[in-house]
């Protein structure tokens, strides 16, 4: 049988003695003493578990979990913790590719605002859900609540809803179907606003109470041409902030029916 000693297990492992000692205190290998010379001895067997917890590290397992595995778990037991860990990683994709699709959108925004700002196209704005900053001091469990939505969420912005430029609030906004995938409460503060056609077009924001006056005219001189009438609250969301937030690059939503 392969024995071996701590510096040279760790050296094939690539690990330091200390980091060797860390996976005995697991449980996760479990060497023997030798008596005469009072060192630890490692098997192929110690190997195998190391090898093992690599690979078990790569799924998401702690070493506590890894411990449990090798050392106490039955083997339905373990075969039941791969695949709750196989749903995980499939969560935490559907996550990624969430977050990628998040990137494309704000990377063509910023490609559509550098062609022109304020050009007008009639879109369907994803149903959204908004919490009142005005009132967010005042909600449970607020600073979890922010860091869930701030850190996780890849479509949370702030936005300002008016429905006339002197008649506006402030909230933080997310995409109901973000909300949904992350699975978030539905708190009494959050407005929930459905899916709906708009009048989508963008602005520089720098001035807050002048630009929304301008913003507003141009509105209502464009829908006025198109034949359409305004039917709802204005959505704007800041979606690039830059200059040290001297502008912001913002969306606009504007709900619309025909005259």
């Amino acid at each position: 049988m392969v024995k071996l000693k701590i510096s040279e297990i760790a050296a094939l492992m690539g690990l330091s003695a200390n980091g060797v000692r860390k996976y005995e205190q697991y449980g996760i290998i479990n060497p023997t003493v030798n008596d005469s010379t009072g060192h630890r001895e490692y098997t192929g067997m110690n190997m195998g578990h190391l090898l093992s917890t690599r690979r078990y590290r790569q799924f998401g397992f702690s070493l506590e979990q890894i411990g449990d595995m090798l050392a106490n778990l039955k083997l339905e037991e373990i075969e039941l913790g791969f695949r709750q860990q196989a749903k995980q990683l499939e969560k935490e994709a559907l996550y990624t590719q969430r977050r990628i699709q998040r990137l494309k959108e704000m990377a063509s925004f910023i490609s559509s605002v550098k062609i022109s700002v304020n050009t007008y196209s009639i879109q369907l704005r994803p149903a959204m859900w908004l919490i009142p900053l005005n009132n967010f001091i005042n909600l449970q469990n607020k600073f979890d609540i922010f860091k869930e939505l701030s850190g996780n969420i890849p479509s949370v912005c702030i936005s300002c809803v008016f429905s006339e430029p002197d008649n506006h609030q402030h909230y933080l906004s997310v995409y109901e179907s973000d909300a949904i995938l992350w699975e978030l409460p539905l708190w009494n503060q959050v407005q929930v606003i459905p899916e709906q056609i708009c009048v989508y077009t963008s602005m520089i924001q720098a001035s807050e109470t002048e630009q929304l006056h301008e913003l507003y005219n141009g509105i209502l001189e464009y829908l006025d041409k198109a034949s359409l009438e305004l039917v709802g609250d204005i959505i704007t969301r800041g979606i690039v902030f830059i200059n040290n937030s001297k502008q912001v690059y913002r969306e606009v939503w504007i709900p619309i029916e025909k005259k």
